[in-house]
């Protein structure tokens, strides 16, 4: 990797790869709704208003004025929008290398850029409109710059330093409008302060910083006390909080940018506790990597190797390598921590907001790895099982709630697919391998070999490019096959064409795309316009399903043929509708297998059980014995009567020898819900379910099941009752 750190060479190296993870493939999956498409939606309006001007409250925590550049240069389209975010996204990893190589080794710095890449939040937001980038890359601005200029490295000039000055304002301005006065430029100016007190450097230059943070906090608390709704006043936007004040919420959460740190910068967080212990450790003594190496008149060496000639006595007229290391960490630890705090005090009143330190977590990551890769000790046994066990526990989480990582760029979150079923073992793998080859990196013996640590820590940034470039290129598109109407236009364009009439009900926000859609405020409005006698399509939500298919059935057609179809339903969120069929086109309702006219055969066990005449239990199906641990199926059948009313729940209770276990579930899985029963039609009622060991012994066991809502049980009329409202289905063995 040392061939990699060369002046031009690790600049070109951190470029190429924001090339090759952020421009490939920008347009080939839809906009999300309803995250990305509410950035376009204010973009595709500044374009239609007369004076094309974004209004200030909408530049904060969102790429507004890229996107409408954007939309401008290129088109309204999915690459037009996202092609200059993805190149801001570019610059701003040359920036975090850039700050790095004021700060750190230059080895270390291009081992930041490169976790930066590798974030979660940062490259997921790189390739999408609900981006981060703006704060981020003004934090990254602000503080890389005012930290070279207060403590500049050795032998850089009076031309150098000023620049940097001049580059740590631009990022100031930026992240006024990026994330408010307190995020962009009382957290930077605090950050690069404090750092410089701490590690000992000029007094001019820490005084300065200081000073103007102390400001900056003062105007930031009196903005702060005057931007809060009081009676009769609403609140309006506040700049320097970059949202508006919202009446009593000042509650403070703790762990919701925490969150944000610990998905949205896997897998580098699990550094992060041996980093920070790293940290103080370097501030009591000197660092391995940067012991000067001095000829005793006045050439020492510096980060990256270079050597810069010092008048006589040059240790006097610059900082120690190890003080000026110790600043380097000092910046990035204090730049973490005010960054937390004022990311949840801003939170407290406004609501989340994006954590733009996001290049801190990435640099001090890559600091300990530096020193790493150079150590003398033969372990860090301990530190690897730390790091170990924390990506395991980040990757059980995205395991469980694969949310977190898809939509780890995404403040407000999302809804993850439920068809996609596969993608979190995925994640839990690959996570998993990151957290071993990451703790054998710290663990084995140094050395320069394959498996020896140099080695192991280079394995480690080629397992995060493979978790990068999974999520990129396969997880990320499947999500979006879900998230967006991409692919439900795709469908009703093959199934009618470029000039088919197009209708949307019940949609949360208006459709990107190309065609026009007509809004459908009602069900009846839905099917007079399915009733057109040329083919319509009409783009439905999953979950208005059963109010349509209960006012199809109550109101059958004279032909008795079914009044809708549904033609497609790869979008787990969205329904294509059509009152036709054509060619070898199929009836994809997922409601017709489970309601039905009359029943394909009888159940396996009949019942005949009635509650107050509004739906009777036909019967059941159900193995005769059971395996302890392992799932079986139950399947209900109901014939409905009349209608029922209110959403019942199913309870099933099997009665052992003073235990039970339950099969209590909604019906259909909640698809069709009892109030949208339609009578003369029977309910086919599949649920799966568990004989837990841990509470389900061998044994015999009777059977109950009901229909209850809330603390009340619709009551049983006829059959076979126990005398409590539950029917006496029969009996199963349990082995």
């Amino acid at each position: 990797m040392d061939k990699l750190t060369g002046k031009w060479t690790a600049p070109l190296v951190v470029a190429a790869l924001g090339v090759v993870l952020f421009l490939p493939l920008l347009g080939s999956y839809g906009l999300w709704e309803p995250t990305e498409t509410r950035v376009a939606d204010v973009a595709r309006d500044v374009l239609a208003a007369p004076s094309g001007a974004i209004p200030l409250k909408t530049l904060a925590q969102r790429p507004y004025w890229l996107v409408v550049a954007g939309f401008k240069a290129i088109a309204p389209t999915e690459i037009g929008g996202r092609l200059p975010i993805a190149l801001a996204s570019i610059l701003a990893l040359l920036v975090c290398y850039w700050a790095g190589d004021g700060l750190l080794r230059r080895r270390g710095a291009l081992l930041g850029a490169l976790a930066l890449a590798t974030s979660p939040a940062f490259f997921l937001g790189a390739r999408q409109l609900t981006s981060d980038v703006g704060p981020i890359l003004a934090a990254t601005l602000a503080v890389g710059g005012l930290a070279r200029a207060v403590w500049p490295k050795p032998g850089s000039s009076f031309a150098a330093r000023l620049l940097d000055l001049v580059l740590g304002a631009v990022g100031l301005v930026l992240g006024y409008f990026a994330s408010g006065a307190m995020l962009g430029v009382a957290v930077p100016l605090t950050a690069v302060g404090l750092a410089a007190l701490a590690a000992g450097g000029s007094i001019a230059g820490w005084a300065a910083t200081l000073g103007a943070a102390w400001v900056a906090w003062g105007v930031v608390i009196w903005a702060w006390r005057h931007a809060l709704p009081t009676p009769g006043h609403a609140a309006e936007y506040s700049a320097i909080l970059a949202g508006v004040p919202r009446v009593g919420v000042h509650s403070v959460q703790l762990v919701n940018v925490l969150r944000q740190i610990g998905f949205g910068a896997f897998p580098w967080v699990a550094l992060l506790p041996v980093a920070l212990a790293r940290v103080f450790a370097a501030s009591t003594s000197a660092s391995i990597a940067d012991a000067p190496a001095s000829d005793g008149g006045g050439a020492i060496a510096i980060a990256g190797g270079e050597s810069v000639a010092l008048p006589s006595g040059g240790a006097a007229a610059a900082p120690a390598p190890a003080s000026r290391e110790r600043y380097g960490l000092m910046v990035l630890f204090s730049w973490l921590a005010v960054g937390y705090l004022a990311a949840t005090a801003q939170a407290a009143s406004v609501g989340d907001v994006a954590f733009a330190a996001l290049a801190a977590v990435a640099l001090l990551a890559a600091a300990f790895l530096d020193e790493v890769m150079d150590g003398e000790r033969a372990s860090l046994g301990l530190a690897g099982l730390i790091v170990a066990l924390a990506a395991a526990t980040v990757g059980h989480d995205f395991f469980l709630n694969p949310e977190t990582l898809a939509g780890a760029h995404v403040v407000d979150g999302i809804k993850w697919p439920s068809p996609l079923v596969v993608e979190p073992y995925v994640m839990l793998v690959l996570a998993l391998g990151w957290g071993v080859i990451a703790g054998l990196a710290l663990a084995l013996k140094p050395g320069r070999g394959l498996l020896a640590r140099q080695g192991m820590v280079l394995g480690t940034v080629g397992a995060a490019l493979a978790f990068t470039l999974a999520t990129t290129y396969w997880i990320i598109p499947e999500v979006s096959k879900h998230l967006s109407f991409k692919n439900v236009f795709a469908a009703i364009q093959k199934f009618g064409g470029d000039n088919a009439e197009l209708g949307q009900y019940r949609v949360p926000s208006r459709p990107w795309g190309e065609k026009k859609a007509t809004d459908l405020q009602s069900v009846q409005q839905l099917f007079d316009f399915l009733g057109k006698p040329a083919r319509v399509f009409v783009i439905a939500g999953a979950e208005e399903l059963a109010p349509i298919d209960q006012w199809a059935k109550s109101h059958p057609t004279a032909e008795g043929t079914p009044s809708y179809y549904v033609v497609d339903d790869s979008n787990v969120h969205y329904l294509v509708l059509s009152n036709k069929l054509g060619g070898k086109e199929e009836d994809r309702n997922p409601l017709k297998r489970f309601i039905l006219k009359s029943l394909p055969r009888p159940p396996q066990h009949e019942v005949h059980a009635d509650f107050e005449g509004k739906v009777e239990l036909v019967g059941y199906d159900l193995p005769p014995d059971l395996d302890r641990g392992r799932k079986f199926k139950i399947t209900l059948y109901y014939k409905v009567n009349a209608p029922i009313g209110g959403a019942y729940k199913i309870f099933v209770h099997f009665d052992g020898s003073g235990t039970r276990f339950n099969a209590d579930h909604v019906p259909l899985t909640g698809k069709f819900p009892t109030n949208y029963w339609v009578p003369g039609y029977y309910i086919v009622d599949e649920y799966e379910a568990e004989a837990d060991r841990a509470v389900a012994p061998a044994g015999f066991y009777q059977i109950y099941s009901g229909l209850w809502l809330g603390d009340a049980r619709l009551k049983v009329t006829s059959g076979p009752q126990d005398g409590e409202n539950r029917v006496k289905l029969g009996a199963v063995r349990v082995k």
